[in-house]
């Protein structure tokens, strides 16, 4: 059974810009699969909707601490 994680995934139209966490699973590599979807997709919109796989790479968000965000929809060849 796959474990979720938290993967960051960019708010739309948010001046100065804005990351939310999503829950997520890995499937393959660095790409996740999103387990949720905005609860107010009207004025929160996200750059990724919930069941896409996302390609994330690790980031610093402060000193020592690191997270996925979510940069690209998966174009891996492992993607079946």
């Amino acid at each position: 059974m796959d474990h979720e994680t938290l993967v960051f995934v960019e708010v739309l139209h948010f001046p100065g810009g804005l990351l939310t966490p999503v829950r997520a699973v890995r499937e393959h590599g660095n790409c996740h699969r999103l387990l949720e979807s905005s609860s107010d997709p009207e004025h929160d919109v996200w750059a990724f909707d919930q069941g896409a796989i996302v390609h994330c790479e690790r980031r610093e968000f402060s000193e020592g601490e690191y997270d996925l965000v979510a940069i690209a929809t998966c174009t891996c060849a492992a993607r079946t």
